[in-house]
């Protein structure tokens, strides 16, 4: 009896720290994700306001029009990658709801559509840059 006693003893405690760890590994993965979504809602509102102030002093200078068009063209850039950024916010709550539903493959369908919003944010900041920048060897190179 006592055998079987010490053997449930060493099963329970082998099932607690896997249980933690797992609880572990869990919250890096929320905090990971947490961190992605808000260097998205930064970069691309940072530079949105940046450009938008950019553009407000140039504006009575009377920029060429190529230069107001590339430019606009990184703001409407930025202005989308932050929209998407926001989305996967918002659907994060509906992933953790179905998970915690135990609609499990709903959720991570959910959460694989949030990574992808969070990966084209990354990516809209990339070519809303590269518009802005090539916008800028345009105008400078005149």
């Amino acid at each position: 009896m006592e055998h079987y006693k010490a053997q449930n003893a060493a099963n329970l405690a082998q099932y607690e720290a896997e249980r933690s760890r797992s609880l572990e590994s869990f919250r890096s993965v929320i905090l990971t994700g947490q961190a992605a979504l808000k260097s998205a809602i930064l970069i691309n509102g940072g530079a949105s306001v940046a450009l938008l102030a950019f553009l407000g002093h140039i504006w009575n200078t009377e920029p060429p029009a190529p230069v107001v068009a590339g430019l606009t063209q990184s703001l409407l850039f930025f202005l989308i990658g932050v929209l998407l950024s926001a989305m996967a916010a918002g659907t994060t709550y509906l992933t953790q709801a179905f998970y915690d539903g135990g609609w499990d493959k709903t959720g991570m369908g959910i959460n694989f559509i949030n990574i992808l919003l969070v990966v084209s944010a990354y990516y809209l900041y990339l070519k809303g840059g590269l518009a802005a920048y090539s916008t800028f060897v345009l105008h400078l190179g005149n």
